[in-house]
């Protein structure tokens, strides 16, 4: 049971471990790396826009910046749309 509380005290520490443990898993083991992919999109005169969306809205996310300037955060308004179609029992 300690454990378990450990962990919700400290889920966002682990949150972080884990997404640089998947990318770092990623790129030794993927026939191509993110930064790879990354960097074809930013060539392509289209992808780039996506590329760099992506990155911003994540980054933005992560750092808080969309409840620093009262801005809806999309991800968050994604996951709030998620739960919902859960609690209707949508499959």
């Amino acid at each position: 049971m300690e454990i378990r509380k450990h962990f919700e005290r400290n889920a966002g520490t682990y949150g972080w471990i884990g997404l640089i443990g998947y990318v770092a898993l990623f790129d030794i083991y993927a026939p191509e790396t993110m930064s790879s992919a990354a960097d074809r999109a930013l060539e392509h005169p289209i992808m780039k826009y996506v590329a760099l969306g992506a990155a911003a809205i994540t980054t933005a996310h992560v750092i808080n910046a969309f409840d620093a300037y009262d801005i809806p955060d999309p991800i968050q308004k994604i996951n709030e749309k998620i739960e919902q179609w859960k609690d209707t029992g949508i499959n």
